[in-house]
């Protein structure tokens, strides 16, 4: 099982439809099984001791995309490329590491 706290995942979701919405898409969300790799650790997790830990690690991540995907083998946040300084989504973890 996992725990999180309803408000944060209730804000995330909000905030989404919101950035979703003034971008003329519909939300649809994924639930997916995932694990912890270096890649991810290191991007998000700044902790050395909580990278060991949590490596190789089953994690569930909510991900959000837009209703055109829906029939798309691969789906993919509606997040905005690096360096524009504007964040248009992102996914959410419910393993406690938060991108």
């Amino acid at each position: 099982g996992e725990v999180f706290q309803g408000k944060g995942l209730l804000e995330w979701l909000t905030n989404t439809a919101a950035q979703y919405d003034a971008a003329g898409k519909t939300l649809l969300v994924k639930v997916q099984l995932g694990i912890y790799d270096s890649a991810y650790l290191n991007t998000y997790q700044p902790n050395t001791t909580l990278k060991s830990k949590n490596l190789n690690r089953i994690a569930i991540f909510l991900i959000p995309y837009d209703s055109a995907q829906a029939g798309q083998q691969e789906i993919h946040a509606l997040i905005a490329p690096s360096g524009t300084g504007t964040s248009s989504g992102s996914g959410y973890d419910l393993g406690g590491i938060q991108p």
